[in-house]
């Protein structure tokens, strides 16, 4: 072994043969960046510390905004020295070489330094170092920053060692920052503990909502709606690259919203880049793991090792991990990851190409989750390996628990994957499709779905028939356990499921009939069908107009959906009830009930069941007109809904956000969500559910000056007082009233709002009454009787004043506002 030569006195200006001078330029920013200033901001902080990592991902925007930054310093007079690394900076001689010249070249006047030499015939370690900490201290330099870029490609743990040297005794005025897609190997950890280190990792070089709006429309000029963007920003996750491919793809295309739907790590731009800088550098074990695992939405340890049929699956997860291999974090103990959106994409499509058995990887995932009691991962996998057996009995018994009433969306997509004849030769598993189909609104689909449960309940051998059919098949063999269920219950079930179905088909008084009829037989302990029951009951007589019975039914189910778990019931119960409040005019307790739901959600972890409430709180905003806060609940609400799919929540959720958008002046935005609110309910053929939708519609078009469509409507409408001012009949009958008074058929408008007060004053509905005082209001107004006008806007103001009304009276625009000038004008304010 050679004897190592101390470091000594390099001749002036430092040299290696294989020094690359261009490699110690700061790279040059191009014109038309997004403005980061809070990346710029953290590492700011670098002079009171020894080291900033920036490690990420390939495509993250590392160099830029160090290069952005290191441009920054030098106009503060800050000197910044810089290193591109590469892979042949794994020889240390060369390594040490571009370093020592980097920093010396800040200050070509010190020459006599003493800067190290550095020959290519020995290695450079502790001594290399040494000799630059003391050239360093020797040359007076005012502060100064190192920034060593893609230090991942640096492998040689001699580098490594002297690395972590240099840090524990960097000279004061010296701060280093290491650019890497990997973690350094060094004593992070300590450092962190020290206060001694600056981090920027993905999640916080990724591209925040406006920056990816900035860097889309600004910088690439490309003009998308609010909401394309949002779509690339969640498939991108920020990835700056992935959102530069995207625009550059769509620059010349005329196509660019189905273009944007499309987009996945599929696209050959992000399959080209993702493969040659990502996958083909890893070794051919790694790239195994990778695409094997693809077929995984979250990954742990154990259960890579029971799909791949390997083991060591939670060591590979760390090394990736570690390497910033595009995979992400989804706890704090790092036992369960996913792979970023864009990469799991190209490698599955990598994986497709291989011919691997992908039915035998999510059976095999299925077997696991199954084994781990995560039922519903375990269901997704078992349909995906075709494994209709497996699918089909735990789709059984998911649908008997109270989650499956609180995402319906998911469970008929699972149902609806299933061949037709096992679902029929499975009498419950056809009850909870049935159930499944009424929630998402496919009201139609229920009667048929029934057939095989009410001939196995008849006893006449159809449904055993159907069994015995399917166990024919080896496909389809059934399990048994499903026969035991007692026929009562399932009777039950079916009675409760027609009265909810009947209170969308315009039968309502069905639904309370049905469900008292319910109510007689349910056990005494079964708390989950008693708290569906009086849901149906409740929301029945609400329909009806009977706000007392109303009442009591949905509290009832409140306290039953609350105390059994079963969640959905609870939601309902509470939705239903806040909107009850609201016709009582009390958006106080609205407001209240709302949050306590909320607040119970939280205590239990059920956050992603939140969305309902959150639009009921949002609601109530909105009628405060305290826009901020509405928009901030509906929009998180009406996410949290989408995922969801219950219709009746999507076509309130679309509605109170039309409402918000009108408020706001969005005119485009009301139509589209409208419609949405039309797509929810026409799926159900739910003439009740469409007639409430078309109301509203003709209201906010009203509110926008279309009259000739609010007409339209009205001319359509076939209302009668007759038939009570009933939940949703109310909408359309004061939306009548104000299509009549601004056709000016003031006469009409008259005597229909005189009617509706009559029947609004009868059954304690004082929301309905606060709106018919202030269209009676603005129709005296019209009538040449301001007088009598204010006289009843006051009386309305009076009782909106204690539960903070105000949109109610905003959204008549002009005429509102000449009449409470009229009314100020001549001192009728006083004791409004």
């Amino acid at each position: 072994m050679a004897e190592k030569r101390p470091a000594s006195a390099a001749p002036w200006p430092p040299t290696h043969p294989q020094l690359l001078r261009t490699k110690l330029y700061v790279p040059q920013t191009r014109p038309g960046l997004v403005a980061r200033p809070r990346l710029s901001d953290r590492l700011d902080a670098l002079l009171e510390r020894k080291l900033a990592v920036l490690s990420a991902p390939a495509g993250f925007g590392k160099t830029t905004i160090l290069s952005v930054w290191a441009a920054h310093c030098r106009q503060r007079g800050l000197p910044v020295a810089w290193v591109s690394l590469d892979e042949r900076d794994n020889d240390a001689g060369r390594f040490w070489a571009h370093v020592v010249a980097a920093i010396a070249g800040l200050a070509p006047e010190n020459a006599a330094a003493g800067w190290p030499v550095v020959s290519p015939d020995q290695p450079a370690t502790d001594d290399m170092v040494i000799g630059l900490v003391n050239a360093v201290l020797a040359a007076n330099f005012i502060p100064f920053v190192l920034v060593l870029d893609d230090f991942h490609l640096v492998t040689s743990t001699a580098i490594h060692n002297a690395m972590g040297f240099l840090v524990d005794f960097l000279p004061p005025q010296m701060h280093l920052v290491l650019a890497s897609r990997a973690e350094p190997p060094l004593q992070l950890a300590q450092l962190r503990a020290r206060g001694h280190l600056i981090e920027l990792r993905a999640a916080d070089l990724r591209f925040t909502n406006e920056e990816t709006e900035v860097f889309l429309n600004q910088v690439m000029a490309l003009d998308l709606p609010a909401e394309s963007i949002a779509v690339l920003d969640a498939r991108a996750e920020g990835w700056i690259a992935g959102l530069q491919l995207a625009a550059l793809s769509m620059r010349d295309r005329r196509d660019r919203a189905t273009f944007i739907q499309t987009f996945t790590g599929g696209h050959r731009y992000i399959m080209d880049y993702l493969t040659e800088q990502v996958l083909h550098h890893q070794p051919e074990d790694v790239q195994r793991f990778l695409l094997e695992t693809s077929i995984l939405d979250k990954l742990c340890g154990p259960l890579c090792d029971a799909v791949t049929g390997r083991n060591g699956g939670q060591a590979t997860l760390e090394r990736l991990d570690a390497s910033n291999l595009f995979l992400v974090s989804m706890d704090d103990r790092r036992r369960w990851y996913r792979y970023h959106h864009l990469f799991a994409s190209l490698l599955r499509v990598q994986l497709e190409k291989t011919g691997t058995d992908m039915r035998g990887l999510h059976r095999r995932a299925a077997a696991w989750f199954q084994e781990n009691h995560l039922l519903q991962e375990a269901v997704s996998h078992a349909l995906e390996g075709r494994d209709f057996r497996v699918a089909s009995r735990l789709i059984g018994e998911l649908t008997q628990s109270n989650d499956a009433h609180s995402q319906p969306r998911v469970m008929l997509g699972w149902l609806s994957a299933l061949p037709e004849e096992i679902v029929r030769a499975r009498p419950l598993l056809s009850l909870g499709y049935a159930w499944m189909s009424a929630i998402n609104g496919h009201l139609e689909a229920v009667e048929p779905l029934l057939e095989p449960v009410e001939a196995w309940l008849d006893g006449d051998g159809a449904g055993r028939a159907g069994k015995n059919t399917a166990e024919s098949t080896a496909a389809t063999p059934m399990a048994d356990e499903e026969w035991n269920a007692q026929p009562e219950e399932v009777v039950i079930d079916v009675d409760l499921l027609r009265a909810y179905v009947s209170r969308f088909l315009g039968n309502p008084g069905r639904a309370v009939v049905r469900s008292e009829r319910a109510l007689q037989r349910i056990p005494a302990d079964n708390l989950r069908l008693q708290a569906i029951a009086w849901l149906c009951n409740g929301h029945g007589h609400l329909l009806e107009n009977n706000l007392a019975a109303a009442d009591h039914g949905l509290l009832q189910a409140v306290e039953l959906g609350r105390a059994s778990g079963h969640i959905a019931a609870y939601l309902s119960a509470v939705h239903y009830c806040g909107q009850l409040r609201e016709l009582q005019g009390r958006l106080r307790d609205a407001l209240a009930l709302h949050q306590r739901a909320l607040d119970h959600i939280s205590s239990q972890t059920l956050w992603r069941f939140s969305g309902i409430e959150r639009i009921g709180i949002g609601n109530v905003y909105l009628e405060r007109n305290d826009l901020e806060a509405a928009q901030r609940f509906i929009e998180d609400g009406l996410a949290r809904v989408e995922a969801g799919g219950d219709f009746v929540f999507l076509r309130d959720g679309y509605l109170t956000a039309a409402r918000l958008a009108q408020a706001r002046g969005r005119h485009e935005r009301v139509l589209q969500l409208v419609d949405r609110a039309g797509e929810a309910v026409r799926q159900g053929r739910s003439n009740w559910d469409a007639s409430l939708v078309a109301a509203w519609r003709a209201r906010l078009m009203l509110q926008q000056g279309k009259l000739d469509e609010a007409a339209g409507w009205a001319d359509r409408c076939s209302l009668r007082v007759e038939d009570g001012l009933g939940m949703g009949r109310e909408v359309g009958f004061i939306t009548l009233a104000q299509v009549c008074l601004a056709q000016g058929q003031l006469n009409d408008a008259e005597q229909l709002l005189d009617c509706l007060l009559r029947l609004a004053k009868c059954s304690g509905q004082t929301g309905s009454l606060l709106q018919i005082l202030v269209l009676q209001a603005l129709t005296r107004q019209a009538l040449g009787d301001p007088v009598t006008a204010f006289a009843t806007l006051r009386r309305a103001l009076q009782l909106a004043k204690p539960e903070g009304y105000v949109r109610l009276f905003l959204d008549h625009g002009q005429p509102m506002a000449e009449l409470l000038l009229w009314g100020m004008a001549r001192q009728e304010w006083v004791g409004a």
